[in-house]
């Protein structure tokens, strides 16, 4: 077992995972704020949707959720993503985390590509997609990927958007469990940001699949 106590711990170590060195704004690569990470974990933690679980991790980036999965004693963590340069810093903190005695490295598997590549189920999914802002629809098309695929799906989304992300999970039959609205205070990582820091607010929502 190697699993954190607190959430607070928890919370800790995931603000030492290194983030994305260069961003791409085509992909809207926003790193997870540590504490939302550990909050959603935390839920999907007391809820039984962790534990002893397969994990999907969609679009993983560079591991935040994955490697919180794995640290609250995962039975298996699926990482998916397709950017080269991200995959390469997930694998870089799954190898910083060996160093410091936390195996996480026997639970977590990296495939690299897009949805879809590989047809990969699991009991529960866990991703801060793309908003949909650049590609228009893209974390629609995550939605449907986790739902179809998991069990539960845990799922960060753009507050403004997600009228019609519940709508279409609806359609697909999937129930709603939950709801919580976080403010995510992300550093100036974009060539378009005007402000030091962007403050988005978020949703993540909590389904069970039909």
């Amino acid at each position: 077992m190697i699993s954190v106590l607190t959430k607070k711990q928890l919370a800790i170590t995931l603000s030492r995972l290194a983030t994305f060195a260069e961003p791409d704004m085509r992909r809207e690569q926003y790193t997870t704020p540590s504490e939302i990470a550990a909050d959603l974990l935390w839920i999907a933690k007391m809820a039984g949707h962790i534990e002893s679980k397969n994990i999907l991790d969609l679009g993983a980036g560079t591991g935040i959720l994955g490697i919180g999965a794995a640290l609250l004693d995962a039975r298996a963590v699926t990482c998916i993503e397709i950017d080269g340069n991200a995959l390469e810093q997930l694998q870089k903190n799954v190898d910083a985390l060996e160093r410091e005695g936390l195996p996480v490295a026997e639970k977590i598997a990296i495939i690299g590509g897009p949805l879809g590549k590989e047809d990969m189920r699991a009991e529960t999914a866990i991703m801060n997609p793309p908003f949909g802002t650049k590609t228009v629809h893209a974390d629609r098309d995550f939605l449907t990927y986790a739902l179809t695929h998991a069990r539960h799906t845990y799922s960060i989304h753009k507050t403004s958007t997600i009228a019609y992300l519940k709508e279409h999970a609806r359609k697909l039959g999937a129930t709603l469990l939950g709801e919580k609205r976080f403010t995510m205070d992300l550093p100036r990582t974009m060539t378009h940001h005007r402000k030091t820091h962007e403050k988005i607010d978020v949703t993540l929502l909590v389904f069970e699949a039909a």
